[in-house]
């Protein structure tokens, strides 16, 4: 039997794989220890959102527009854009220095970096604010992404 792995789902396993390596730094968190890394939660992954008073992040990949960037008859390239959404959620009412921290630690992991080839753009750190529940306090990343499909 012949398995197909199609371009965008070997683009968002390089995506995640990039988000499932980052390293925390846990141990420098202002209000963490060891063993205080954040849980990631991906869309749809059948996870519930954690039970703790430890900062969480949920991370989405979205893919945008596609647009050929190359012709000729023997190679076209396109090329894929799209964002890597991170929300960082932290306890409301303990300040904001650990969603900081953690969205400091996702920037730098993302800034302007290519890797099994996607290409990282800057990343945008925003606040959002309290959730309608008013439990967490809310930070947000968005990383801009591309990736070209070489169809020879």
């Amino acid at each position: 039997m012949t398995t197909y792995t199609s371009f965008h789902a070997t683009t968002h396993n390089a995506i995640r794989t990039r988000i499932d390596s980052t390293d925390f730094d846990y141990g420098n968190d202002p209000q963490g220890s060891e063993g205080s890394a954040p849980v990631v939660i991906y869309d749809n992954d059948g996870r519930p959102q954690p039970d703790t008073d430890r900062v969480w992040i949920h991370a989405a990949i979205r893919p945008g527009e596609s647009r050929q960037i190359t012709m000729g008859d023997s190679s076209r390239v396109f090329r894929h854009i799209g964002v890597v959404a991170f929300e960082v959620f932290q306890r409301n009412g303990t300040g904001t220095a650990s969603a900081a921290f953690f969205c400091d630690r996702i920037a730098s992991r993302f800034r302007g970096v290519t890797a099994s080839g996607v290409t990282y753009q800057t990343p945008v750190v925003s606040i959002a604010g309290t959730d309608d529940g008013g439990q967490w306090f809310k930070m947000n990343v968005r990383v801009p992404w591309y990736a070209d499909d070489n169809e020879t």
